[in-house]
């Protein structure tokens, strides 16, 4: 029988989302789980400091940084999740949509 349990994950304690779920498996391996939200903050993690990370935030092996292949799925990732901001937004908050956008493109033009 699988038990669960919710494991405090990134975010700010008691907020939404802020727990993975913990399963075990038919195996009886216990195995994190996260929500996109989650996943993206654990990707966005993984550019920043170059190294792998397991679902349960520990560093993953010898610390060997990413692939250029790895490094590429987590950038679409994340762009994912903005171009599905973007498209909810431009339908239910068009003018803040608009003035957002431009305020993206200035700061990626005074970044480099």
């Amino acid at each position: 029988m699988k038990r669960t349990k919710f494991v405090p994950w990134g975010g700010k304690k008691g907020s939404k989302g802020s727990d993975a779920v913990v399963v075990q498996s038919s195996s009886g391996k216990d195995v994190v789980l996260l929500n996109p939200s989650q996943r993206a903050g654990k990707y966005a993690q993984e550019l920043k400091s170059d190294k792998k990370f397991t679902n349960g935030n520990v560093l993953k092996g010898d610390g060997a940084p990413l692939t250029k292949e790895e490094r590429a799925y987590r950038a679409g990732y994340l762009q994912r999740s903005q171009d599905g901001q973007d498209a909810y937004n431009a339908i239910h908050h068009p003018a803040t949509h608009l003035e957002n956008k431009k305020n993206r493109a200035a700061k990626r033009k005074n970044r480099g």
